[in-house]
C-alpha cells in the first residue's frame, strides 16, 4: 500500500504557532464597523432634520384659518379638538355639502344590506306571488327537489322562458 502524501505543495504553516497570522487585520475590521455605526447615526440625524424642515415648510404653505370660523369658535368658547363626528353630524354635513341626489353615503352599510337580502333569498321561504301560489324556496331545498324529481323536460325547438315570465308565453323557435 502506498503512503498518503500531504497535498500542501510544499507550503506548510509555522509549526511553532500552528496558524497563519497575516490573513486577517482585526484593527481594519473594527475600524470599518465603527465607521458603519457612525455613518448610520449621522444619516439618521440628517434625515430627522430634513423631515423636520419639510414639516415646517408644509405648515408655511397651509392657508390661514377662516377668520369667521375662528371668531365663531372664540364666541362659543369652544376649543378646537380632534374628535370623531357622530353619524347624525356626518349626515348633516353631507346633506349641506352635496346636492341631491347623493348616490352612496355609506357603501359598507349598503353592501352589508345587499348581502343580507341575498342571503335571505337563498335561505328562506318567501312568497313571490300569493295569488298564483309562487313561492321562493331555499336553495338547499331546491337542490333536494331537483334530485328527487329531476329537471323539467323541454321539447326540442322550444326556447325556455326567461326568468320571471310564465311558461305559457314561450313561442317555439322557427328556423327559416
Amino acid at each position: 500500500m502506498e503512503r498518503i502524501k500531504p497535498q500542501a505543495g510544499g507550503f506548510t504553516t509555522d509549526p511553532q504557532h500552528g496558524h497563519e497570522t497575516s490573513d486577517v487585520n482585526i484593527r481594519a475590521i473594527l475600524a470599518f464597523g465603527a465607521f458603519l455605526v457612525f455613518s448610520a447615526i449621522v444619516i439618521h440625524v440628517l434625515l430627522w432634520g430634513m423631515y423636520r424642515w419639510l414639516d415646517v415648510q408644509a405648515e408655511k404653505r397651509n392657508p390661514e384659518p377662516n377668520p369667521m370660523m375662528v371668531q365663531k369658535a372664540a364666541a362659543e368658547g369652544a376649543v378646537p379638538t380632534m374628535t370623531a363626528e357622530t353619524e347624525q353630524k356626518t349626515m348633516q354635513r353631507l346633506k349641506a355639502t352635496f346636492p341631491e341626489p347623493r348616490l352612496q353615503v355609506d357603501d359598507t352599510r349598503d353592501m352589508n344590506i345587499m348581502r343580507e337580502e341575498q342571503n335571505k333569498q337563498l335561505e328562506q321561504y318567501q312568497w313571490m306571488n300569493k295569488e298564483t301560489g309562487k313561492v321562493r324556496v331555499p336553495i338547499d331545498r331546491a337542490m333536494e327537489l331537483v334530485l328527487e324529481h329531476g329537471l323539467p323536460v323541454v321539447p326540442a325547438g322550444v326556447t325556455p322562458a326567461p326568468v320571471g315570465q310564465a311558461m305559457g308565453t314561450v313561442q317555439p323557435v322557427v328556423k327559416k
